[in-house]
């Protein structure tokens, strides 16, 4: 029997307890605000992952975003039309989306990976005759992409500040932001048992502590 259960609003914890044969005694407790602060706990861990990978390395991520962008200019009109599955449109697009695709997980980027891989899978399913030619289901799950792409935008230009997408060799960052980054950092090394750190975010959390201090 599930030891958790999501209602439409709520999340619910449960316990079973044999009181006596043939009785069990059923415990329902409400543990939505520690679901509500793990969550919060996993989001701040994913932007500050995002944040500190394009800070560690402003070229690759400039680099990446601009061939991304030139890259959606590209293929925007190809969407608008039947692809065929033989042809050699969906097959540059499906190789050229599982590139950029292993670049952003690069970057710890926390939703374009996602819909970029949904739309792999639709890719090659087309190709190998698994999937239908659907013209307007391509070019959503594009536009998806696309939104995803500018929502963890959103995320440099809310810390780093839009001028950090400028294409310089140099990082620059305020005192205020550089301060931000580092007391998020020490957040989550002060608590790691409530993140889920893999090797990187721990070694990317230890540089981040001391950027506060240049």
């Amino acid at each position: 029997m599930p030891d958790e259960f999501q209602l439409p609003r709520a999340w619910t914890k449960a316990e079973y307890r044999l009181v006596e044969p043939g009785k069990m005694l059923f415990i329902l407790t409400d543990v939505t605000k520690e679901k509500h602060l793990q969550q919060e706990a996993v989001l701040e861990q994913q932007r500050l992952s995002l944040v500190g990978a394009c800070v560690q390395d402003k070229r690759f991520f400039q680099d990446v975003v601009a061939k991304f962008e030139s890259f959606a200019k590209q293929c925007a009109p190809i969407f608008d039309k039947p692809l065929d599955p033989k042809g050699s449109d969906v097959h540059w697009l499906y190789r050229e989306i599982h590139t950029f695709k292993g670049l952003f997980l690069q970057l710890a980027f926390m939703h374009t990976p996602q819909t970029l891989h949904m739309l792999e899978n639709s890719l090659h399913q087309l190709c190998t005759g698994q999937g239908v030619e659907d013209c307007k289901l391509l070019s959503d799950l594009f536009e998806q992409c696309t939104r995803s792409y500018e929502l963890d935008l959103d995320v440099v230009r809310e810390h780093l500040g839009p001028e950090f997408l400028i294409r310089e060799d140099e990082v620059k960052i305020s005192k205020e932001q550089a301060t931000w980054l580092s007391q998020k950092a020490q957040k989550v090394l002060s608590n790691e048992d409530n993140y889920d750190l893999s090797d990187y975010d721990r070694d990317m959390a230890h540089t981040l502590r001391f950027i506060g201090y240049l």
